[in-house]
């Protein structure tokens, strides 16, 4: 293994090899960015060394599939490369299977291919951001926990998102049978119930640390501002007519709720006819373009979140304009070669800036050359900004970290506060539940309270 562990990673590769030994499952929830993949390494490195790795499987989302041959290659020359089972060319012979030391596909190409792996008795079948197949029903998932392996290893920083059932479906995987049915595990903890008894029942095969856990004293520090502008006269306009239209019952508020955030990111994302607006009149723009401005003197790099596509595309009109550079790379649901964009991004002297999506970029990358983190819309979940921070904040970072949250005030129309104030102050309040990975965050339950904040009553059903 070409790396120095860490204390809490030593630890995590010896349970990692404690499990094997003991032909017992197991779920590594690490906290983002403590280093899930090295210890996972670690531990193919050493069932090579015993001559145990042949065969391995190993999951991924297809998105993630470059960055496992990087890390692969980086932290264990030695090993055999992987054979990566992909495309129209990939081999369909289970007896080339089976001989082959390490293999890599993705959770779609294991669920085409399910009967051709169901046949090859695997060593190890480890699944990288094991949520992926978290639908119980899913054909993913099924294919999944259809395998044969002597040790199944899960790896997901997010075991649970949005129902305590995705844990069933990953414990089902890791240990077959070790929650009971998914009837009974309803009936028993389907409300929130016994949590303690349910993490007794999981602890031989879970383990998670947190990075205020282990690496309290070896990261540097963390700042978080929290910036308000006032809104522009274009967006006021906006407003006003949105709200007339919620009043006249002609939108559904959750639709009222999703043009408010387009409109005070950018008008231009809520009309075409507004897309050229100078920054000067897009208050929450020209302040990110003054926090730029500023790393941008200092030589440093930062990443603009944001899950719209629309305004990303203004965001890169606005900063080609701005710093004349010739493209500002974007990280969305569309995006190929991610891991590519990563590396180029990484190695880049000077200022740069990466527009991302919180939801496709949120996994699996590392951009710690970047020290600076702008959350330009807010995503309904604190846990995905959290883990879209981490891209930044994570081992290997050496320079204290900035993460910024502008937020547009527009009292004339939302005296008790905008859309981007109530997700804010309800994101915050709900900070301590989404480091609780356990515990499901309910969006649905943000987004009535929004509603009912900004339009009062009680949040009118949909259709």
């Amino acid at each position: 293994l070409k790396a120095t562990l860490f204390d809490h990673q030593l630890s995590g590769f010896r349970w990692l090899v404690r499990q094997w030994d003991q032909g017992a499952g197991g779920l590594l929830a690490d906290d983002m960015g403590l280093g899930k993949t090295v210890q996972v390494i670690a531990l193919l490195a050493h069932l090579h060394e015993q001559g145990q790795l042949a065969p391995t499987l190993l999951v991924v989302p297809l998105a993630l599939m470059d960055t496992w041959r990087e890390e692969l290659a980086k932290f264990a020359p030695t090993l055999p490369g992987p054979y990566l089972h992909l495309g129209p060319g990939r081999v369909r012979n289970v007896e080339w299977l089976q001989h082959q030391p390490l293999t890599l596909t993705t959770y779609d190409t294991l669920r085409r291919d399910q009967l051709l792996f169901g046949k090859v008795k695997y060593r190890a079948i480890i699944c990288d951001e094991a949520q992926t197949a978290k639908a119980h029903s899913s054909q993913r998932s099924h294919a999944l926990r259809a395998m044969q392996g002597h040790l199944r290893l899960a790896m997901t920083g997010t075991p649970v998102e949005n129902r305590l059932e995705e844990l069933w479906t990953i414990m089902d995987f890791v240990q077959p049978g070790r929650l009971g049915s998914l009837k009974a595990f309803r009936e028993t903890y389907g409300r929130g119930q016994a949590m303690p008894e349910l993490f007794e029942k999981i602890r031989p095969h879970y383990l998670r640390r947190t990075k205020e856990e282990v690496l309290a004293d070896k990261l540097p520090q963390k700042t978080v501002q929290v910036m308000y502008v006032d809104s522009s006269a274009e967006q006021q306009a906006y407003a006003r007519a949105i709200v007339t239209e919620v009043h006249h019952k002609r939108i559904h508020p959750l639709q009222a709720l999703a043009r408010l955030r387009l409109l005070y990111a950018h008008p231009g994302a809520v009309t075409q006819r507004l897309a050229g607006l100078p920054p000067e009149r897009v208050p929450k723009l020209e302040a990110v373009l003054r926090i730029l401005d500023a790393v941008r003197e200092r030589g440093e790099k930062a990443l603009i979140f944001t899950e719209s596509r629309r305004v990303q595309a203004l965001l890169v009109e606005a900063l080609m304009r701005r710093y004349g550079v010739p493209e500002v790379p974007v990280i969305n649901g569309e995006s190929t070669h991610r891991q590519a964009m990563v590396t180029q991004f990484n190695a880049a002297p000077g200022f740069r800036v990466c527009i991302l999506s919180p939801r496709a970029a949120g996994v699996g990358l590392t951009l710690t050359s970047a020290n600076h983190v702008i959350h330009y819309t807010r995503w309904w979940n604190p846990a995905v900004e959290n883990q879209a921070t981490d891209r930044v904040y994570r081992i290997g970072q050496t320079r204290p970290v900035t993460v910024y949250h502008v937020i547009t005030k527009d009292p004339a129309n939302f005296p008790k506060g905008t859309v981007e104030e109530h997700i804010h102050a309800l994101l915050e309040e709900k900070q301590d539940l989404a480091r609780q990975v356990l515990v499901p965050f309910d969006v649905r339950s943000v987004q009535d309270q929004v509603m009912r904040a900004m339009f009062g009553g009680e949040a009118p059903s949909e259709g």
